[in-house]
């Protein structure tokens, strides 16, 4: 085998790979005997049919197949020979091969970069999060009387003032920027809300059913975007109620129906402990996203495209998947992909970069993956979505199987080492 290795770029490379005539008849030999054995052919048993008959019958797939296998056998094998670490599968471009001679072929792919590792354990000690106080508390139990309010009408009858939930129906009109004019009825708006724009709580102040009202909202500048261009939309608005929230009272009652059997007072000290536990997951996130940054400045790599190009994927599935989430139609959203991509891409390289130093880290302290690791992530990925073990693990293989969830944990334990978690008294 001869092969010859171009540099393409830092981390791109191109190899010109020449199999020997002698390997290339000894592959198609292999398969005419193969073929031989298998091949139903009229008037020869099976098993029994002469390589002449096959050569001629099947010469053309023979050879198809056997210069797949030989590109693919000898790619991998320059590739080894090289000492060189795909980070994708390679592109095969340019197969020939003269008759009787040798197969020459060429492959193009990026590697990942070898990174050298300098200090790496304990770059960062994890700030200890405040106590939270009853505070805190009283703020997330109003939070959770907040969430289980009941909507009843204004009685005695008054216009709307701030805190009360308008009923009304909506006529929008783009006036400026882009997007479609649309109509939505029954819709809920809580004057003095934080996600309701100042000018509709203003136009809707004061007003009682049967009232109608008008309002321009710009919206927010689009933080997916680079234009400064905003939409504004003027509302046409018909008020058909006026509601207000009933809370319910902060009692044993309260606590049992929100799923605290022991009441209110065991209540207020699990809400403590899950703001305290909270507050220790942000710290310690906060810390190994510091960490990780620093480790980054240290090692400066080529980050190669296709990885880059991978997190960008990633990161533009994240977005449309919290829109979905949060109701909104992506396909009616007048979203400009290409640019949003455009805008992820220092954030995409930089997941890549840190991503490429994990699995360095990984490979320095030679770590494995136990099997009873596997399940017990698949236990607690269970228990978190309310499925069983088994339809977890079928999601799993569906997904890329086992293998993609040992990295995820390698990948963990690798962010865990960059810090000092002895730091946190908390």
């Amino acid at each position: 085998m001869s092969v010859q290795l171009q540099d393409i770029g830092p981390v791109k490379k191109r190899l010109s790979v020449e199999i020997p005539a002698k390997e290339v008849a000894r592959s198609e030999e292999d398969l005419v005997r193969s073929w031989s054995r298998t091949a139903r052919i009229p008037g020869f048993r099976k098993g029994h049919v002469p390589a002449s008959v096959i050569r001629q019958r099947f010469g053309k797939e023979i050879e198809d197949e056997s210069k797949h296998r030989l590109v693919e056998e000898f790619c991998n094998r320059a590739i080894q020979a090289q000492g060189l670490e795909p980070a994708h599968d390679p592109v095969v471009e340019e197969v020939s091969r003269e008759p009787g001679g040798s197969l020459k072929f060429q492959t193009l792919f990026e590697i990942r970069p070898k990174i050298d590792l300098g200090t790496y354990k304990g770059l960062v000690k994890v700030e200890t999060p405040a106590e939270v106080t009853s505070e805190d508390v009283d703020r997330a139990l109003e939070s959770l009387r907040g969430g289980a309010a009941r909507l009843i009408p204004v009685e005695p009858a008054r216009p709307a003032q701030s805190g009360d939930v308008v009923v009304a129906d909506l006529d929008g009109h783009v006036i400026a920027g882009e997007g479609e004019n649309f109509k939505h009825q029954g819709v809920l708006i809580t004057l003095g809300a934080e996600d309701t724009p100042a000018p509709l709580t203003a136009a809707l102040e004061g007003a009682s059913p049967g009232d109608r009202r008008q309002a321009e909202v710009q919206s927010p500048q689009d933080s997916q975007r680079e234009s400064p261009a905003r939409r504004t939309v003027r509302y046409d608005i018909i008020v058909r109620e006026l509601k207000t929230r009933l809370l319910p009272d902060l009692d044993d009652e309260f606590a049992k129906e929100i799923g605290e059997p022991g009441g209110i007072a065991p209540l207020r000290d699990r809400i403590k402990a899950d703001l305290q536990a909270a507050r220790r997951r942000r710290a310690l996130s906060e810390a190994r996203e510091a960490a990780l940054t620093r480790l980054a400045e240290a090692h400066p790599v080529e980050i190669p495209e296709v990885l880059a190009e991978a997190e960008s994927r990633r990161l533009l599935e994240d977005l449309v998947t919290d829109l979905a989430g949060r109701g909104v139609d992506v396909e009616k959203a007048n979203l400009d992909f290409r640019e949003i991509r455009e805008k992820q891409r220092p954030l995409a390289k930089k997941r890549a970069h840190g991503l490429l130093l994990l699995d360095a880290i990984i490979r320095k302290e030679g770590w494995t993956v136990r099997e009873s690791e596997i399940r017990e992530r698949v236990r607690a990925e269970a228990r978190a979505a309310g499925a069983s073990e088994e339809r977890v693990r079928e999601r799993l293989e569906r997904e890329g199987g086992t293998q993609a969830l040992a990295v995820q944990i390698l990948r963990g334990r690798a962010l865990d080492i960059l810090i000092d978690e002895a730091s946190i008294t908390t």
